[in-house]
């Protein structure tokens, strides 16, 4: 048990590897305004309100314990551990224009998606490598360079050991598409960024004595100044990268960390691009053009696009809600951020499904405040007894779901053979039931503050019972079981 940060921190003998559990998020800063944490540290996704030290724009990064303890999270401005706290030598980041424009409003740097990634430091459990992309407006250009910076947790407020240091010995790199894979021998971490205006990879391997520089890779077609995401496929044989020319797909040696085989995928219009994302096994690629998702797949001797999802029409406040970047849960979920930075989240359900079968969900989940995206996580679980996600998780979709602690909410008896009773101190407007794939098998409008819910014609099993309250008070969520 490690004493760090005012916080007790567990590391198990069996790790659990829950480093992407928490997903901090929330765009524009007022002060006395919540913002969200995505929370997959239970049966049930939780989006738990929280006040924070600051907002986010585009930059984003967050890290937990090894047993799904938020650790800390980053905004390219600054840097707070799990209690919301800046660290010690935690602010700063990004000097120059135009962090130093808008890093004091606490709004965050406005970098692009996908542009800072935190990695646990190999063989250091108190110790994490915050890496970021800090571009430059000069007269005649644009200069991104990959950055880095090392945080301490053996201190009281933990602390940034140093900050702002380049990654690499030439450091120019794209604007976006900032990700990692495991080595193969599950201890180091490569970091694969493509170099602006030409075919050439920079590698970085992320070892427990510090960064080691490989030479650069030349393969496939050139890239230009930014572009949308990057990811390698959960078992890291796979990379991608979709920009505006199109998707490039290539095989990655994970021991020698060279990409080959590289597969080109135009699309129409180019220019028109955002998100994308391998599916949790690895066979599909699915991509966001604002208006539609794609989905590729990727064990067809030729990559095409077959359209799963379209924009239903749907505005909040003036304001179309779009399809923007992805982000893999630990559900086995694809999370969609809404473009524009509004306040609702897409999901695709089942993305290991072929076709219109993955089930895009549209405004699956409406947050409270806005949010621009998601965190960015390689797969922490590679390569170990713990499997990729865990498609049991539930995630109830609908409208302001804040699923926190209610002692006043009872569910009773449970488990049951069929009957339930509800009782709560504030008065009940609905009630819901989910079961542990997410489809809605009961709903039933209440005016009263107990009330009583039949499952009697189903299966046994888990269920997830969602409460709304009169008062607008926050929902809850309770699991059930259902016996024989």
């Amino acid at each position: 048990m490690w004493q760090c940060a005012g916080m007790l921190i567990s590391i198990p003998a069996f790790a659990q590897f829950k480093y992407d559990y928490n997903w901090v998020t929330g765009f524009y800063y007022v002060e006395g305004l919540k913002r969200q944490i995505l929370d997959f540290g239970s049966d049930t996704v939780q989006v738990k309100d929280q006040f924070l030290p600051f907002a986010f724009s585009e930059t984003n990064s967050s890290i937990s314990d090894e047993t799904g303890n938020l650790l800390l999270y980053f905004n390219g401005c600054d840097i707070a551990n799990g209690r919301h706290e800046i660290l010690e030598n935690g602010s700063g980041f990004n000097a120059g224009i135009p962090g130093d424009f808008e890093c004091p409003k606490n709004y965050g740097y406005p970098g692009p998606y996908q542009s800072a990634l935190i990695l646990p430091r190999p063989s250091q459990p108190l110790s994490q490598y915050v890496f970021y992309i800090r571009y430059d407006n000069l007269p005649t250009k644009i200069e991104s360079s990959l950055i880095y910076a090392e945080t301490d947790l053996t201190t009281s407020n933990g602390k940034v050991l140093y900050k702002d240091r380049h990654a690499l010995t030439d450091s120019v790199v794209t604007l976006a598409g900032l990700t990692a894979v495991k080595h193969s021998n599950l201890e180091d971490w490569w970091i694969v960024m493509a170099r602006r205006y030409t075919n050439r990879y920079a590698r970085l391997l992320v070892t427990s004595d510090g960064l080691v520089e490989y030479p650069d890779i030349s393969i496939g077609l050139d890239s230009i100044l930014s572009g949308g995401q990057a990811s390698f496929s959960p078992d890291g044989t796979k990379y991608m990268r979709y920009t505006p020319k199109g998707l490039m797909v290539m095989d990655f040696d994970r021991n020698a960390g060279l990409l080959y085989n590289s597969r080109f995928l135009s699309l129409v219009p180019q220019g028109v691009y955002f998100g994308g994302t391998f599916s949790p096994n690895g066979r599909f690629i699915y991509l966001s053009d604002y208006t539609k998702i794609y989905q590729v797949d990727t064990w067809e001797e030729e990559l095409n696009l077959e359209l799963i999802a379209e924009w239903d029409g749907y505005e909040f406040e003036g304001w179309r809600v779009l399809f923007g970047m992805m982000q893999n849960g630990p559900d086995c979920r694809i999370y969609v951020a809404s473009l524009n930075c509004l306040n609702f989240v897409h999901i695709i359900m089942n993305p290991d499904e072929k076709g219109v079968a993955c089930n895009v969900v549209q405004r699956a989940l409406e947050l409270k405040s806005s949010n621009c995206g998601f965190p960015h996580f390689p797969n922490f679980r590679l390569g170990t007894s713990e499997p990729y996600c865990d498609p049991d998780k539930v995630v109830v979709t609908g409208t302001n779901l804040l699923f926190e602690a209610e002692e006043t909410l009872k569910i009773f008896p449970n488990p049951s053979s069929g009957d339930f009773t509800i009782t709560s101190e504030d008065v009940m407007s609905s009630v819901d039931v989910y079961d542990i794939h997410s489809n809605k098998i009961l709903h039933q409008i209440t005016d009263t503050n107990k009330t009583s819910i039949s499952l009697l014609q189903q299966h046994s099993g888990i269920y997830f019972v969602h409460i709304r309250y009169k008062n607008n008070k926050q929902h809850a969520v309770r699991k059930i079981v259902l016996i024989p």
